[in-house]
């Protein structure tokens, strides 16, 4: 109880003494950018647009960067899982690359909503992004021992690769194609990182979804339902490939009853009309009335809530040249 008592007293005079210092805390340490600008030899345009982006809205536009920086996230992943790696874009051709993110999919979103969530925080511009496969032991010694990818979502980054010399040749369809390619990554970030609030959607939504039974390939446009985008590694490291919904796989309709159901029936809607102009996504349209009705719900809902007009994103396509 004695040596209790002593350490105590002990512990209240070092309080007492330090309370009686006088020392200063000093001017606060000022905080470093975590990326310098600019980053290397890009175009001064492409420089300045880099800048002018993170002076705006917070947000990194980067072309030199690490494997580390690639994979980084505040969740870690498994200590199993591969990691990303990534073949930085020769700096010649980043401008081409900026401008092509400025037309394809900054111009579409309003400032205000890009200074909040709608503009990842890391944005990489990349030549590649791969990841290896497992051992040659669990595959077919034939098999690639990479897979590839036209993006990478990691935290709140946001990675595309095809920045090279092929920019610089693009013929309309291609051009079409980065476009789509470029409007579904933008879309499936904000789905995955549930930017977009389905839960605010007008009752009538969930009065034509039904997401409680089961759902087939053949009966799913007769409850309105639409093919959704799939993507696979083997499908999207090339950018410029065409854009194709497959319709011939149950899973890419909705199964069971759950959010995720309802935030990929929305995000489902939302790439066949960010994609496909008003003739191109018209048969759609006729097939069914209630894919037509949540066509209108999705488009109204998605103009007032956030200024953003899908319709003419898709519209848009018919410009390209």
């Amino acid at each position: 109880m004695q040596k209790i008592l002593y350490t105590l007293i002990g512990l209240c005079s070092v309080l007492l003494f330090s309370c009686n210092e006088d020392t200063p805390i000093g001017p606060p340490l000022p905080i470093e950018p975590d990326y310098p600008l600019p980053q290397g030899n890009a175009s001064q345009v492409a420089n300045s647009r880099i800048q002018e982006i993170y002076d705006i809205y917070g947000s990194y536009l980067l072309y030199e960067f690490t494997d580390k920086d690639l994979n980084w996230s505040i969740a870690s992943g498994s200590s199993s899982a591969l990691n990303l790696l990534g073949i930085k874009s020769d700096p010649e051709y980043v401008e081409d690359m900026v401008k092509l993110l400025d037309e394809y999919w900054l111009q579409y979103i309003p400032d205000h909503l890009l200074k909040g969530k709608w503009l990842p925080y890391r944005v990489f511009m990349a030549d590649t992004i791969k990841r290896p496969r497992l051992p040659a032991s669990a595959y077919s010694p034939m098999q690639r021992n990479e897979n590839f990818f036209s993006y990478n979502i990691t935290g709140m980054s946001l990675a595309i690769s095809g920045v090279n010399i092929d920019l610089r040749t693009l013929d309309a369809a291609e051009k079409k194609s980065l476009k789509n390619k470029l409007q579904f990554i933008a879309w499936k970030y904000y789905s995955d990182k549930k930017i977009i609030d389905v839960t605010d959607l007008p009752e009538e939504w969930d009065k034509l979804a039904d997401y409680t039974t089961a759902v087939t390939v053949a009966n799913a446009p007769s409850r309105g339902f639409i093919p959704q985008l799939t993507v696979t590694a083997s499908s999207v490291f090339n950018l410029t490939a065409p854009v194709v919904f497959p319709s011939g796989v149950a899973s890419n309709w909705f199964q069971s009853a759950s959010t995720r159901n309802k935030e990929n029936d929305v995000f489902a809607f939302i790439t066949q009309i960010t994609q496909k102009t008003d003739e191109e996504i018209q048969p759609l349209l006729d097939s069914n009335p209630v894919i037509r009705q949540k066509y209108d719900i999705i488009i109204a809902y998605i103009l007032e809530k956030y200024g953003i007009d899908i319709r003419a994103i898709g519209n848009a396509n018919a410009e390209i040249r």
